[in-house]
Protein backbone atom coordinates (compact mmCIF):
# COMPACT_ATOMS: atom_id res chain seq x y z
CA UNK A 1 0.00 0.00 0.00
CA UNK A 2 1.36 3.43 -0.93
CA UNK A 3 2.13 6.08 1.71
CA UNK A 4 -0.65 8.29 0.30
CA UNK A 5 -3.26 5.54 0.58
CA UNK A 6 -2.09 4.63 4.07
CA UNK A 7 -2.39 8.26 5.23
CA UNK A 8 -5.85 8.65 3.64
CA UNK A 9 -7.12 5.54 5.41
CA UNK A 10 -5.56 6.62 8.71
CA UNK A 11 -7.28 10.03 8.49
CA UNK A 12 -10.60 8.35 7.74
CA UNK A 13 -10.23 6.30 10.90
CA UNK A 14 -9.56 9.39 13.00
CA UNK A 15 -11.88 11.92 11.42
CA UNK A 16 -14.62 9.87 9.78
CA UNK A 17 -17.97 10.62 11.41
CA UNK A 18 -21.05 8.58 10.61
CA UNK A 19 -24.54 10.01 10.78
CA UNK A 20 -26.98 8.50 13.30
CA UNK A 21 -28.21 5.11 12.12
CA UNK A 22 -31.25 3.03 13.12
CA UNK A 23 -29.21 -0.14 13.66
CA UNK A 24 -32.10 -2.21 14.99
CA UNK A 25 -34.32 -1.54 11.99
CA UNK A 26 -31.56 -2.17 9.46
CA UNK A 27 -30.41 -5.43 11.00
CA UNK A 28 -33.99 -6.62 11.33
CA UNK A 29 -35.30 -5.56 7.91
CA UNK A 30 -32.70 -4.03 5.55
CA UNK A 31 -33.94 -2.77 2.20
CA UNK A 32 -30.71 -3.33 0.27
CA UNK A 33 -27.90 -5.73 1.23
CA UNK A 34 -24.40 -6.08 -0.20
CA UNK A 35 -22.79 -9.45 0.55
CA UNK A 36 -19.04 -9.97 0.20
CA UNK A 37 -17.93 -13.62 0.61
CA UNK A 38 -14.37 -14.89 1.00
CA UNK A 39 -13.21 -15.87 -2.48
CA UNK A 40 -9.66 -17.08 -2.57
CA UNK A 41 -9.24 -20.43 -4.33
CA UNK A 42 -11.92 -22.89 -3.27
CA UNK A 43 -13.82 -20.50 -1.00
CA UNK A 44 -16.62 -18.78 -2.90
CA UNK A 45 -18.91 -21.81 -3.12
CA UNK A 46 -18.53 -22.42 0.63
CA UNK A 47 -20.67 -19.29 1.13
CA UNK A 48 -23.67 -20.68 -0.79
CA UNK A 49 -25.46 -22.16 2.25
CA UNK A 50 -25.13 -18.87 4.17
CA UNK A 51 -26.32 -16.82 1.20
CA UNK A 52 -29.30 -19.15 0.80
CA UNK A 53 -30.07 -18.67 4.49
CA UNK A 54 -29.87 -14.89 4.03
CA UNK A 55 -32.25 -15.08 1.08
CA UNK A 56 -34.73 -17.03 3.18
CA UNK A 57 -34.36 -14.73 6.19
CA UNK A 58 -34.48 -11.43 4.30
CA UNK A 59 -37.22 -12.37 1.81
CA UNK A 60 -38.16 -8.79 0.93
CA UNK A 61 -34.64 -7.35 0.74
CA UNK A 62 -32.62 -6.72 -2.39
CA UNK A 63 -29.42 -8.79 -2.10
CA UNK A 64 -26.36 -8.01 -4.24
CA UNK A 65 -23.20 -10.10 -4.30
CA UNK A 66 -19.70 -8.68 -4.79
CA UNK A 67 -17.52 -11.18 -6.69
CA UNK A 68 -14.01 -11.12 -8.12
CA UNK A 69 -14.55 -11.07 -11.89
CA UNK A 70 -12.21 -14.06 -12.20
CA UNK A 71 -14.67 -16.09 -10.09
CA UNK A 72 -17.84 -14.97 -11.84
CA UNK A 73 -18.08 -18.17 -13.87
CA UNK A 74 -18.49 -20.16 -10.66
CA UNK A 75 -21.67 -18.39 -9.64
CA UNK A 76 -24.76 -20.11 -11.02
CA UNK A 77 -27.06 -19.46 -8.09
CA UNK A 78 -28.85 -16.39 -9.36
CA UNK A 79 -32.11 -17.35 -7.63
CA UNK A 80 -30.32 -16.62 -4.36
CA UNK A 81 -29.38 -13.01 -5.16
CA UNK A 82 -30.86 -10.13 -7.15
CA UNK A 83 -27.62 -8.80 -8.59
CA UNK A 84 -23.98 -9.81 -8.99
CA UNK A 85 -21.43 -6.98 -9.02
CA UNK A 86 -18.09 -7.94 -10.60
CA UNK A 87 -14.91 -6.25 -9.43
CA UNK A 88 -11.15 -6.51 -9.88
CA UNK A 89 -9.58 -6.73 -6.41
CA UNK A 90 -6.04 -6.32 -7.72
CA UNK A 91 -7.01 -2.85 -9.01
CA UNK A 92 -8.54 -1.59 -5.75
CA UNK A 93 -5.34 0.19 -4.79
CA UNK A 94 -6.63 3.15 -2.83
CA UNK A 95 -9.25 5.94 -2.83
CA UNK A 96 -7.94 7.49 -6.07
CA UNK A 97 -7.71 4.28 -8.13
CA UNK A 98 -10.12 3.91 -11.04
CA UNK A 99 -11.58 0.64 -9.73
CA UNK A 100 -12.21 2.18 -6.30
CA UNK A 101 -14.02 5.12 -7.86
CA UNK A 102 -16.10 2.82 -10.08
CA UNK A 103 -17.20 0.66 -7.13
CA UNK A 104 -17.85 3.67 -4.92
CA UNK A 105 -20.20 5.06 -7.59
CA UNK A 106 -22.05 1.74 -7.86
CA UNK A 107 -22.40 1.37 -4.09
CA UNK A 108 -23.71 4.91 -3.68
CA UNK A 109 -26.19 4.48 -6.53
CA UNK A 110 -27.52 1.26 -4.98
CA UNK A 111 -27.76 2.90 -1.53
CA UNK A 112 -26.95 -0.27 0.38
CA UNK A 113 -28.11 -0.22 3.98
CA UNK A 114 -26.28 -3.35 5.13
CA UNK A 115 -22.92 -4.87 4.19
CA UNK A 116 -22.55 -8.53 5.19
CA UNK A 117 -18.80 -9.11 5.04
CA UNK A 118 -18.12 -12.87 5.04
CA UNK A 119 -14.44 -12.40 4.19
CA UNK A 120 -11.84 -13.27 6.83
CA UNK A 121 -8.69 -11.67 5.37
CA UNK A 122 -7.64 -8.08 6.12
CA UNK A 123 -8.31 -6.08 2.93
CA UNK A 124 -7.70 -2.55 4.09
CA UNK A 125 -8.26 -0.75 0.80
CA UNK A 126 -11.57 -2.52 0.22
CA UNK A 127 -12.66 -2.03 3.82
CA UNK A 128 -11.95 1.68 3.47
CA UNK A 129 -13.92 1.75 0.23
CA UNK A 130 -16.96 0.25 1.97
CA UNK A 131 -16.57 2.87 4.69
CA UNK A 132 -16.57 5.73 2.17
CA UNK A 133 -19.52 4.43 0.12
CA UNK A 134 -22.35 5.47 2.43
CA UNK A 135 -23.20 1.90 3.46
CA UNK A 136 -25.00 2.45 6.72
CA UNK A 137 -24.25 -0.75 8.67
CA UNK A 138 -21.22 -2.98 8.17
CA UNK A 139 -21.34 -6.42 9.80
CA UNK A 140 -18.87 -9.33 9.76
CA UNK A 141 -15.85 -11.08 11.22
CA UNK A 142 -13.17 -8.99 12.85
CA UNK A 143 -10.15 -8.89 10.52
CA UNK A 144 -6.99 -6.88 11.01
CA UNK A 145 -7.65 -3.17 11.61
CA UNK A 146 -11.35 -3.15 10.70
CA UNK A 147 -12.54 -0.95 13.54
CA UNK A 148 -14.16 1.56 13.04
CA UNK A 149 -14.86 0.42 9.48
CA UNK A 150 -17.35 -2.15 10.79
CA UNK A 151 -20.20 -1.34 13.16
CA UNK A 152 -20.68 -4.94 14.33
CA UNK A 153 -17.82 -7.40 14.72
CA UNK A 154 -17.95 -11.16 15.22
CA UNK A 155 -14.87 -12.33 17.12
CA UNK A 156 -12.87 -14.96 15.22
CA UNK A 157 -12.55 -17.25 18.25
CA UNK A 158 -16.33 -17.68 18.28
CA UNK A 159 -16.40 -19.05 14.73
CA UNK A 160 -16.03 -22.58 13.39
CA UNK A 161 -12.86 -23.59 11.56
CA UNK A 162 -15.09 -25.16 8.90
CA UNK A 163 -15.51 -22.55 6.14
CA UNK A 164 -19.12 -23.53 5.39
CA UNK A 165 -20.09 -23.38 9.05
CA UNK A 166 -18.02 -20.21 9.66
CA UNK A 167 -20.22 -18.33 7.21
CA UNK A 168 -23.33 -19.66 8.91
CA UNK A 169 -21.90 -18.72 12.34
CA UNK A 170 -21.47 -15.12 11.19
CA UNK A 171 -25.09 -14.71 10.08
CA UNK A 172 -26.63 -16.68 12.95
CA UNK A 173 -26.89 -13.64 15.31
CA UNK A 174 -29.05 -11.99 12.63
CA UNK A 175 -31.54 -14.84 12.93
CA UNK A 176 -30.58 -16.42 9.60
CA UNK A 177 -30.02 -20.16 9.91
CA UNK A 178 -30.01 -23.18 7.66
CA UNK A 179 -30.29 -26.88 8.50
CA UNK A 180 -27.73 -29.34 7.17
CA UNK A 181 -24.19 -28.88 5.96
CA UNK A 182 -24.34 -27.84 2.33
CA UNK A 183 -26.61 -28.21 -0.68
CA UNK A 184 -25.92 -30.23 -3.78
CA UNK A 185 -24.91 -28.23 -6.83
CA UNK A 186 -28.03 -27.03 -8.65
CA UNK A 187 -28.62 -26.24 -12.30
CA UNK A 188 -25.19 -26.92 -13.71
CA UNK A 189 -25.54 -30.68 -13.78
CA UNK A 190 -28.73 -31.29 -15.71
CA UNK A 191 -29.62 -34.72 -16.99
CA UNK A 192 -28.70 -33.77 -20.54
CA UNK A 193 -25.22 -32.55 -19.59
CA UNK A 194 -24.57 -35.67 -17.50
CA UNK A 195 -25.74 -37.93 -20.32
CA UNK A 196 -23.58 -36.21 -22.92
CA UNK A 197 -20.46 -36.39 -20.75
CA UNK A 198 -21.15 -40.05 -19.97
CA UNK A 199 -21.29 -40.74 -23.70
CA UNK A 200 -17.96 -38.96 -24.13
CA UNK A 201 -16.41 -41.16 -21.42
CA UNK A 202 -17.63 -44.27 -23.21
CA UNK A 203 -16.15 -43.05 -26.48
CA UNK A 204 -12.84 -42.44 -24.66
CA UNK A 205 -12.60 -45.89 -23.13
CA UNK A 206 -14.97 -46.15 -20.14
CA UNK A 207 -15.76 -49.85 -19.71
CA UNK A 208 -18.78 -51.45 -18.10
CA UNK A 209 -18.29 -51.67 -14.32
CA UNK A 210 -15.50 -49.08 -14.20
CA UNK A 211 -15.63 -46.10 -11.82
CA UNK A 212 -14.46 -42.60 -12.68
CA UNK A 213 -11.67 -40.94 -10.69
CA UNK A 214 -10.99 -37.25 -11.31
CA UNK A 215 -7.56 -35.68 -10.77
CA UNK A 216 -6.71 -32.00 -10.86
CA UNK A 217 -3.46 -32.00 -12.83
CA UNK A 218 -2.20 -28.62 -11.61
CA UNK A 219 0.09 -27.84 -8.66
CA UNK A 220 1.66 -31.33 -8.44
CA UNK A 221 5.33 -32.19 -8.44
CA UNK A 222 5.73 -33.46 -11.98
CA UNK A 223 7.47 -36.75 -11.23
CA UNK A 224 5.08 -37.58 -8.40
CA UNK A 225 2.02 -36.90 -10.53
CA UNK A 226 3.35 -39.02 -13.40
CA UNK A 227 4.07 -41.86 -10.97
CA UNK A 228 0.57 -41.64 -9.43
CA UNK A 229 -1.06 -41.36 -12.86
CA UNK A 230 0.83 -44.39 -14.10
CA UNK A 231 -0.21 -46.44 -11.05
CA UNK A 232 -3.87 -45.43 -11.38
CA UNK A 233 -3.92 -46.16 -15.12
CA UNK A 234 -3.06 -49.78 -14.31
CA UNK A 235 -6.08 -50.14 -12.00
CA UNK A 236 -8.74 -51.86 -14.09
CA UNK A 237 -11.49 -50.53 -11.82
CA UNK A 238 -10.80 -46.95 -12.86
CA UNK A 239 -11.37 -44.56 -15.74
CA UNK A 240 -9.38 -41.35 -15.17
CA UNK A 241 -10.36 -37.74 -15.86
CA UNK A 242 -7.39 -35.34 -15.73
CA UNK A 243 -8.39 -31.69 -15.27
CA UNK A 244 -5.92 -28.94 -16.23
CA UNK A 245 -2.78 -31.09 -16.64
CA UNK A 246 0.51 -29.24 -16.31
CA UNK A 247 1.59 -28.07 -19.76
CA UNK A 248 5.04 -29.58 -19.13
CA UNK A 249 3.57 -33.04 -18.66
CA UNK A 250 4.40 -35.63 -21.28
CA UNK A 251 1.46 -36.13 -23.63
CA UNK A 252 2.30 -39.79 -23.72
CA UNK A 253 1.39 -40.01 -20.03
CA UNK A 254 -2.09 -38.68 -20.84
CA UNK A 255 -2.81 -41.10 -23.67
CA UNK A 256 -5.99 -43.04 -22.99
CA UNK A 257 -7.21 -40.59 -20.33
CA UNK A 258 -10.04 -38.09 -20.59
CA UNK A 259 -8.42 -34.64 -20.44
CA UNK A 260 -10.16 -31.34 -19.66
CA UNK A 261 -8.15 -28.17 -20.26
CA UNK A 262 -9.53 -24.98 -18.66
CA UNK A 263 -13.10 -26.26 -18.39
CA UNK A 264 -15.89 -23.87 -17.51
CA UNK A 265 -17.58 -24.37 -14.14
CA UNK A 266 -20.45 -26.12 -15.95
CA UNK A 267 -18.09 -28.47 -17.81
CA UNK A 268 -16.15 -29.26 -14.63
CA UNK A 269 -19.39 -29.94 -12.78
CA UNK A 270 -20.62 -32.29 -15.53
CA UNK A 271 -17.34 -34.20 -15.34
CA UNK A 272 -17.20 -34.33 -11.55
CA UNK A 273 -20.82 -35.46 -11.33
CA UNK A 274 -19.61 -38.74 -12.88
CA UNK A 275 -16.74 -39.19 -10.42
CA UNK A 276 -16.52 -41.62 -7.56
CA UNK A 277 -13.62 -39.65 -6.12
CA UNK A 278 -11.47 -36.55 -6.65
CA UNK A 279 -7.79 -35.89 -5.95
CA UNK A 280 -6.38 -32.35 -6.09
CA UNK A 281 -5.64 -29.25 -4.04
CA UNK A 282 -7.53 -26.39 -2.38
CA UNK A 283 -8.95 -24.64 -5.43
CA UNK A 284 -12.19 -23.94 -7.25
CA UNK A 285 -12.28 -27.35 -8.95
CA UNK A 286 -12.18 -28.96 -5.52
CA UNK A 287 -15.00 -26.73 -4.28
CA UNK A 288 -17.21 -27.91 -7.15
CA UNK A 289 -16.44 -31.54 -6.23
CA UNK A 290 -17.28 -30.80 -2.60
CA UNK A 291 -20.59 -29.18 -3.50
CA UNK A 292 -21.42 -32.24 -5.59
CA UNK A 293 -20.57 -34.44 -2.57
CA UNK A 294 -17.74 -36.23 -4.36
CA UNK A 295 -15.31 -37.81 -1.83
CA UNK A 296 -12.06 -35.85 -2.13
CA UNK A 297 -8.41 -36.08 -1.14
CA UNK A 298 -6.74 -32.69 -1.34
CA UNK A 299 -3.51 -31.00 -0.36
CA UNK A 300 -3.55 -27.57 1.30
CA UNK A 301 -0.84 -25.38 2.78
CA UNK A 302 0.08 -25.96 6.40
CA UNK A 303 -1.57 -22.67 7.46
CA UNK A 304 -4.30 -22.62 4.81
CA UNK A 305 -7.77 -21.55 5.96
CA UNK A 306 -11.08 -21.30 4.16
CA UNK A 307 -11.64 -25.07 4.03
CA UNK A 308 -14.42 -27.38 5.20
CA UNK A 309 -13.34 -29.73 7.98
CA UNK A 310 -12.28 -33.28 7.27
CA UNK A 311 -14.99 -35.91 7.29
CA UNK A 312 -16.50 -38.66 5.17
CA UNK A 313 -16.44 -36.43 2.10
CA UNK A 314 -13.04 -34.85 2.61
CA UNK A 315 -9.51 -35.82 3.52
CA UNK A 316 -6.94 -33.02 3.79
CA UNK A 317 -3.20 -33.49 3.78
CA UNK A 318 -1.08 -30.49 4.73
CA UNK A 319 2.02 -29.75 2.71
CA UNK A 320 3.92 -27.36 0.51
CA UNK A 321 3.02 -26.53 -3.07
CA UNK A 322 3.60 -28.01 -5.59
CA UNK A 323 2.32 -31.05 -3.74
CA UNK A 324 2.90 -34.78 -3.85
CA UNK A 325 0.95 -37.78 -2.58
CA UNK A 326 2.45 -41.03 -1.36
CA UNK A 327 1.29 -44.44 -2.55
CA UNK A 328 0.05 -45.34 0.94
CA UNK A 329 -2.16 -42.21 1.10
CA UNK A 330 -3.49 -43.00 -2.34
CA UNK A 331 -4.31 -46.60 -1.45
CA UNK A 332 -6.10 -45.57 1.75
CA UNK A 333 -8.21 -43.12 -0.23
CA UNK A 334 -9.07 -45.71 -2.88
CA UNK A 335 -10.08 -48.18 -0.16
CA UNK A 336 -12.46 -45.60 1.29
CA UNK A 337 -14.22 -44.82 -1.97
CA UNK A 338 -14.62 -48.44 -3.06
Amino acid sequence: MSLFNSLAISLSRRLGVQKPVDFTRILKKPGRILCFPAQDDGELLCAVPAIRALRKHYRDSLIALLIDEDKRGLWHFDNEVDEVIDFRPRLVKGPASGESRRLKKIFRQRRFELLLDLNYRPLENLSHLFFRSDIEVRYGQETGRDYPFKNFLIKAEKLSADEVIRNLDIIKPLGAQVAGHHPAWPKLVGLEGKREFRERLKEEGLKKGQSVLALDGSHWKKRNFEKILQALALDQRLKLIVINPDEKMSQQMLNGQTVLNSPSAAEAAEALSQARGFIGSKNDIFSIAYMLKVPSLITAGSQSLGLPLQGDLLQIRRGKMPFEIGEQELNIFLQKIF
